[in-house]
């Protein structure tokens, strides 16, 4: 009624570009800790966030 979806079909879709398109190509094995902050920069620069990186970094530092 609302007109929201009630397949997971997007979230699938999503999580297969963002995640196993990078994180599982041949060859390449991840920590846990490194994904987690490549899957982080991944997601500022498909989201056009990239200007936040600066923002997230000065907070780490202090």
């Amino acid at each position: 009624r609302l007109g929201y979806g009630i397949g997971s079909g997007a979230v699938e879709s999503a999580h297969k570009q963002v995640v196993h398109a990078r994180f599982r190509q041949a060859g390449m094995r991840w920590s846990e800790a490194g994904a987690r902050r490549l899957l982080a920069l991944r997601l500022l620069l498909l989201n056009d966030n990239w200007a936040l990186l600066d923002r997230l970094a000065m907070i780490s530092v202090a």
